[in-house]
């Protein structure tokens, strides 16, 4: 069953942009096999006409979406992205819990590798890809960890995740042979985009927006036990 989206989600609006907490398990845009599978794209089209696709989430990760409400707008946010001034923040819960309290991973990323079309380090290939990441708290196997990616690449937090022996909880691609065994299963990817920070693309002023924590993800910490 699809997730449910309302219009009560876009946690602001101007005229230029639209900020939108995406629920985990809705594309940010249209499927590439299946068009006629809902996407956030689509959805926010019907309700305030043509909007332009800035960055994407993956389906199952939940969080904060940036669109363009004009080309001016969507061309200065794209440069901002590809120049790497936004400033993103994610939230994951990952295992195995690892002995550092903070990390910055600077590794070569390759998107699409091989026959499973995975994000995997490649030295020669791969284009450098930094995350820096910050446990907040651990239970045992288990962390949740503050993300911070520099650069944007597809699954690139996973990715480097996976380059510790470690892997977001739910996550079926990136599944490290000694990920703790849990006697709770995470229902879906225990991963949110928390905050973005940029420059609006008019006022030329720095903005940020953040959102609690996914309620999905913070009820499945709450429950797991200090033995898991």
């Amino acid at each position: 069953m699809p997730p449910v989206f309302t219009i009560e989600r876009v946690i602001f609006e101007d005229t230029d942009i639209l900020l939108v907490n995406k629920p985990s398990g809705l594309l940010t845009i249209p499927d590439g096999f299946d068009s006629s599978l809902e996407n956030l794209a689509a959805l926010l089209g019907n309700h305030y006409g043509r909007v332009w696709v800035v960055h994407r989430l993956d389906k199952d990760t939940s969080g904060l979406v940036l669109f363009a409400r004009n080309a001016k707008a969507h061309q200065e946010l794209n440069r901002q992205f590809r120049e790497r001034q936004v400033h993103k923040v994610y939230l994951a819960l990952a295992a195995p819990a690892p002995s550092w309290e903070i990390l910055d991973i600077n590794l070569p990323l390759l998107i699409n590798a091989g026959h499973s079309h995975l994000t995997k380090v490649e030295a020669h290939h791969g284009k450098m890809a930094q995350t820096s990441f910050k446990i907040l708290e651990k239970k045992m196997k288990v962390c949740m960890l503050e993300c911070q990616p520099v650069t944007g690449y597809r699954h690139q937090i996973r990715a480097h995740l996976y380059t510790q022996g470690m892997g977001i909880l739910g996550d079926v691609l990136y599944k490290p042979v000694k990920q703790a065994d849990l006697k709770l299963q995470a229902p879906r990817l225990m991963l949110q985009a928390q905050a973005l920070h940029f420059t609006h693309p008019t006022t030329n002023q720095p903005v940020s927006f953040s959102i609690p924590p996914d309620p999905e993800i913070l009820d499945f910490w709450n429950r797991l036990t200090i033995t898991a």
